[in-house]
């Protein structure tokens, strides 16, 4: 073999090996620029469920501080006679102003118990039917209802007006059917 064909066969098997070589680089790339992006979305997914848990942590610490607010207002009503005379209407006595203002409390617990999560369907199910057993609490809920299920915004919400009602009807209901006698 002459010296000008092994200096060209050896010229093209150093070109081949560089761009083998170049080619295997660039595919070394590509799978890191492929993995840098994965790790990228998968950072700003992260980043978003992130986002999204701090705004509902938000809204649950602004919940429960408007139901704390709403709670001592309700304390308030029920056990001074001043405030009685703002919130009373239609005739009622101070001790039924009292009446309505105590079960409302016991429903707005338990609507907001609900509505954060920490009692669920069927637990709040018990709760409503354990609730509207009480006298007190089916004329509440007779008289209260429409406002609440037009204040309903949410689904939650809705759900727990729509659970109440299932329990005022099924106790009103077996409550009428019963006699002097059964009771």
């Amino acid at each position: 073999m002459k010296l000008s064909h092994a200096i060209v066969f050896a010229a093209g098997a150093a070109l081949f090996a560089a761009l083998g070589a170049e080619r295997r680089h660039q595919e070394r790339q590509d799978l890191a620029d492929k993995h840098h992006k994965e790790a990228i979305r998968r950072a700003t997914e992260c980043h978003d469920e992130a986002v999204e848990l701090s705004k509902l942590q938000h809204q649950q610490r602004l919940r429960l501080g408007v139901a704390a607010l709403h709670q001592r207002l309700l304390a308030d009503i029920a056990a001074d006679p001043q405030h009685q005379e703002i919130w009373v209407k239609d005739g009622r006595s101070p001790e039924q102003m009292a009446e309505t203002v105590r079960v409302n409390r016991q429903i707005s617990l338990t609507q907001t118990d609900f509505e954060l999560g920490l009692c669920d369907l069927d637990e709040l199910h018990v709760r409503a039917r354990a609730l509207m057993e009480r006298p007190a609490v089916r004329r509440f809920w007779a008289a209260t209802r429409d406002f609440r299920s037009q204040e309903s915004q949410d689904p939650e919400s809705r759900e727990f007006v729509e659970t109440l009602d299932y329990a005022h009807v099924t106790v009103s209901a077996q409550t009428s059917e019963k006699t002097p006698a059964d009771a």
